[in-house]
């Protein structure tokens, strides 16, 4: 491959990461303001709070803060809020976006040298659980991944090659000063807090982050490490705008009106009626096509998405349905219930599967029914 061409893949690597990170100010894993809405203050130390949600998995009662009168009402008003805004979002987007942030830190990105930013470090996802009949809240562990704020680790590394952990390993043993350690004590940021450059602090805040892309960065990351991945992926290369090994592959697509002709009906496992260009969609995911599917609302989008899954299920495939808002999962989710298939599904819309323990009943019961089913099949 031409260095016009890496180099030219390289930049839209950088572009596909700032995209997903969202370096704007807009982003509050980067720009954290404490005094907004979408954040309240909690008067407990950081070591409290990461023994009790990390290390102990308990949750942590919020009735009796030590607070003086003002600010446990303004506390009280912001949970209630938060609460509010984030089963909104989770209900929306399936995904939760309530954090216990502990510590932050005060920097300068190498862009702006002058301008200052405060960004959280540890992030711990939480539920806000509220008391029956009672204005009463406790903090609650999701089972989620503990992590070091993924848009900070990022930055910092594009900026400094400051490599920092992202996701936090938990053990019996692992303690808030060791996590937080691991950032203050490392080398390029303790130098720049000792000059007076930068600084860190520590405090427990509760608030509002999207963290949803913070996966879909460390894959772009890796792509970033071993361009000899990228260069092998046609679609990938396709996306770095060098569509010429993916046009070279393209299969030849069965067109409606020769689908009765080329298409053997033993072979079909479609489970909801379909027309000719519904059809024709599905036939052409079945021989390999990457492609968008466009229409209107009722035109049987997600109709044709169940067929696909059956008629790949039935290809003995693997199927991974993403979409930014859990209704629409829902939605393809119900439709393979309603066709008997939810048993060959793990629906992680279902913000009961994140936890990890519940993620492992529902793998096992789902792997017992596919053996029954296979049984059935051989007798």
């Amino acid at each position: 491959m031409s260095n016009a061409v890496t180099t030219g893949i390289q930049s839209k690597i950088q572009q596909w990461k700032e995209r997903l990170a969202d370096l704007t100010k807009r982003n509050r894993l980067l720009y954290f303001q404490k005094d907004k809405q979408a954040t309240t203050e909690i008067p407990i130390p950081p070591s409290e709070v990461f023994e009790n949600l990390v290390a102990n998995s308990e949750s942590i009662s919020l009735t009796e803060l030590k607070a003086d009168e003002t600010d446990a009402l303004i506390i009280k008003r912001n949970l209630k809020k938060l609460r509010k805004d984030a089963n909104s979002i989770l209900k929306e987007k399936g995904v939760n976006s309530l954090f216990i942030a502990l510590g932050t830190l005060k920097w300068n990105s190498k862009d702006k040298p002058k301008e200052f930013i405060t960004s959280p470090i540890i992030l711990i996802p939480i539920e806000l659980y509220k008391l029956p009949r009672r204005e009463e809240y406790e903090l609650r562990p999701t089972g989620e991944t503990v992590s070091i704020n993924p848009v900070l680790v990022l930055k910092l590394y594009d900026d400094f090659g400051i490599n920092l952990p992202e996701e936090i390993e938990i053990s019996e043993n692992l303690t808030y000063e060791d996590v937080f350690n691991s950032v203050s004590q490392n080398k390029d940021i303790s130098e720049r807090i000792k000059e007076g450059k930068w600084n860190i602090a520590e405090a427990t805040y509760l608030g509002l982050f999207d963290r949803t892309k913070a996966s879909m960065i460390k894959d772009i990351k890796y792509l970033e490490e071993h361009n000899d991945v990228l260069v092998k992926n046609p679609i990938l290369l396709g996306l770095a705008n060098d569509s010429t090994a993916y046009e070279s592959s393209l299969p030849e697509i069965v067109e409606a009106k020769d689908l009765d002709v080329q298409v053997n009906s033993e072979s079909v496992f479609q489970v909801l009626e379909a027309d000719s260009s519904q059809q024709e969609v599905i036939e052409a995911v079945k021989a390999g096509m990457s492609l968008i599917v466009q229409g209107p609302p009722g035109t049987g989008k997600s109709q044709t998405i169940v067929n696909i899954i059956a008629e790949l299920i039935g290809q003995k495939k693997k199927v991974l349905v993403v979409a930014e808002k859990a209704v629409a999962l829902e939605v393809v989710f119900d439709r393979l219930k309603e066709s008997a298939l939810e048993d060959i599904c793990l629906n992680f819309s279902d913000k009961n599967i994140v936890n990890k323990k519940n993620f492992a009943k529902v793998l096992d019961k789902t792997k017992s029914e596919l053996e029954r089913r296979e049984v059935e099949e051989l007798e």
